[in-house]
């Protein structure tokens, strides 16, 4: 283990305050069912990325012991994270065009009161859930006095009574986030926007919009950062939660908007295409950071100016 750390860790350590889920896809077989959620891929972005992180999370009873044992043996503390006696949220993504329409959730839990009795002791966090499964009163208090990374995915998103996903105005005061990211319909007219989250506080803005790549917005102006668009597509699965951690963590190690754009970029297209969670912990793992690497360098970076106060 402590070989481990010193070849992977550069001793960064952040908390990660996320939740599980399973996700389900339409296959040949029917619907597959795959052990995912922000918990899982954030923290091991993070871990290919060089940081320690921490989780504060809760599983539901069948979430695969496997996964979360695969994580401790991996370096990913595990302390802080616990099941409850409830089946896990799973999110359904249906085939067709209309997939980001229809998607819904089952099994939905409020964790409100599961983080009641947490205190999150690291300096530095990453938030991301999926569904509002805490309220703005449980993130103040386990954000305060932080550098805090929200995604706005677990703050926007509404389910109707059918457990359909919709998009409405956050939930929770962004204003005490240094870093907010979301995809690109969760911005919008009715919505948040990276200009009002700039000129509320909020330092660094990133929209996602899949294979077309990431915009980052700041007080300096706009960065667009993309690969080609793979040929081969392993699965998008937790492509925005492994963006927004490995930039999380490169901008906490000093690296620079472009420097940190790029190596995030180059992630999420390693684990759409190659995958990540299948490699840690395992030697392939320096196999997978060194192929980044190379992603990183070949990323076409664009920069442009803008007028904030539009």
């Amino acid at each position: 283990m402590e070989r481990l750390r010193e070849k992977f860790f550069s001793g960064t350590h952040i908390a990660f305050v996320c939740g599980f889920t399973f996700d389900s896809t339409p296959s040949a077989e029917g619907m597959a069912f795959t052990p995912g959620g922000p918990a899982l891929y954030s923290s091991v972005a993070a871990l290919y990325s060089g940081a320690f992180p921490e989780l504060y999370a809760v599983y539901g009873k069948d979430y695969p012991r496997e996964v979360l044992e695969l994580l401790r043996a991996s370096g990913i503390g595990t302390k802080y994270t616990f099941g409850v006696d409830k089946p896990t949220p799973t999110f359904v993504f249906p085939a067709g065009e209309s997939r980001r329409e229809s998607m819904r959730v089952v099994n939905r839990i409020r964790l409100d009161d599961c983080f009641s009795n947490f205190h999150v002791k690291e300096d530095l966090a990453y938030f991301s859930f999926t569904h509002r499964e805490i309220g703005r009163s449980t993130l103040e208090r386990l954000a305060a006095g932080k550098r805090v990374f929200a995604d706005l995915q677990g703050f926007t998103r509404v389910l109707d009574v059918a457990g359909r996903v919709r998009m409405g105005r956050p939930s929770v005061d962004l204003r005490l986030c240094e870093f907010v990211k979301g995809s690109v319909g969760e911005f919008g007219p009715g919505r948040a926007s990276p200009r009002r989250l700039l000129r509320r506080g909020v330092r660094e803005v990133l929209v996602t919009d899949g294979a077309m790549g990431a915009t980052l917005y700041t007080q300096d102006g706009i960065m667009h950062c993309s690969l080609p668009e793979p040929k081969g597509v392993l699965s998008a699965l937790g492509a925005g939660d492994v963006f927004g951690s490995a930039y999380f963590v490169k901008r906490l190690a000093g690296c620079s908007y472009e420097e940190s754009m790029r190596w995030a970029t180059a992630l999420a297209y390693t684990h759409v295409t190659r995958g990540l969670i299948q490699f840690v912990g395992r030697k392939q793992m320096g196999e997978i950071q060194f192929l980044a690497r190379g992603f990183a360098e070949r990323a076409e970076v664009r920069r442009s100016q803008y007028d904030l106060a539009k």
